[in-house]
């Protein structure tokens, strides 16, 4: 009998997409295991939920407020009619009461989590994959029996990922092929920000493929933008395989989000920006990556990114100790075993 796992996610415009493609990397590999996956959501843009269909991936509308009872109250029925064992969990709207109302329906819980903002987290297992994840930050908010996943080792990359052959990059002249990618969402517009900053440098020799998401309420804008460009500017909405793309550019710009984490299994160096709380706190992780430069969002959209992308250092391979691209393997395995044998597990950080 195939196992199946449960995603509660959302994403529109305000919280982009981040939290369904990373709980897709890991319904993923669970599929790899074949397993079966259904995802309940209350906010799911149309070209999300076609992109489920494509990945064969049952899609279950919530109807009720997020994070409220009822949306818990509905997901538990979700969970209980396919028969699952574990429900992940991942979105900032979601208050400790609605995990331990899953865990009090019977289910076990796995919470994504970036920023430790809760105070209480009754769930089985904390996944944070973020460079500044430490056991400290949830010291006190977890029970004597929650199992702390942390750090880039877990970090959820999607499929694509998993198996590229990643390009090498040659550490001669500066990179020309730009990658800018801001969320899924994005709707202070960030992404026509940096593209502006790069037009006003009226450089002709760079080539830039902009990375528009499934929630992005820019994308007219960004196109007529585009079009007055000096250089090559394409806008690729609601991409499919980002991996492709990431592997044509020799550098990108970006958001200090899950992106990060696609670039470095992509050997992509990055110009970083930070603008949500756990993003900015990152910051001074990231920078200590020789590929990555970070800054908060503010001071990235006033540099001279023409500049920077000059010098912007080349590399020929991923400098980041114990990140190798095959967290979600990881996860999934550790449910698989590890988790069904309800021991205590505390990750390195």
């Amino acid at each position: 009998m195939k196992r199946t796992l449960i995603f509660r996610a959302d994403a529109d415009p305000e919280i982009g997409t981040g939290h369904v493609m990373r709980c897709l990397a890991l319904a993923q590999a669970w599929q790899d295991t074949e397993g079966e996956v259904v995802f309940a959501a209350v906010d799911l843009p149309l070209p999300l939920v076609a992109r489920l269909e494509r990945e064969q991936i049952l899609f279950e509308q919530v109807r009720a407020t997020v994070g409220s009872t009822g949306d818990a109250s509905q997901t538990a029925e979700i969970v209980r009619r396919v028969g699952s064992e574990w429900v992940v969990v991942d979105g900032y709207r979601f208050p400790s009461s609605y995990y331990e109302h899953l865990r009090e329906s019977g289910f076990k819980v796995l919470a994504l989590d970036d920023m430790a903002h809760l105070e209480r987290y009754p769930v089985d297992v904390v996944l944070n994959q973020n460079l500044s994840a430490t056991a400290s930050a949830y010291s006190g908010r977890v029970e004597d029996d929650t199992k702390l996943l942390l750090g880039p080792s877990y970090s959820l990359l999607r499929r694509e990922f998993r198996v590229a052959a990643r390009r090498i990059r040659s550490t001669a002249g500066s990179p020309r092929r730009v990658l800018v990618s801001f969320g899924g969402g994005d709707v202070v517009n960030f992404t026509g920000e940096i593209l502006r900053n790069l037009i006003r440098s009226g450089r002709k020799d760079f080539e830039v493929v902009v990375l528009a998401g499934a929630a992005n309420p820019n994308v007219f804008a960004l196109r007529q933008l585009a079009s007055t460009a000096a250089f090559s500017c394409m806008i690729q909405v609601n991409a499919e395989n980002v991996a492709a793309v990431m592997n044509w550019a020799d550098v990108a710009i970006t958001a200090a989000g899950s992106t990060v984490w696609e670039l470095a299994g992509m050997n992509v160096p990055a110009l970083i920006g930070g603008f949500e709380e756990n993003q900015l706190v990152g910051l001074k992780a990231l920078g200590k990556i020789p590929i990555f430069r970070a800054w908060p969002i503010e001071e990235l959209l006033t540099r001279d990114l023409a500049g920077e992308l000059d010098r912007q250092p080349v590399a020929t391979g991923v400098h980041l100790t114990g990140f190798d691209a095959q967290g979600s393997v990881r996860v999934v395995d550790w449910l698989q075993t590890v988790g069904a044998q309800n021991r205590k597990l505390l990750s390195p950080v």
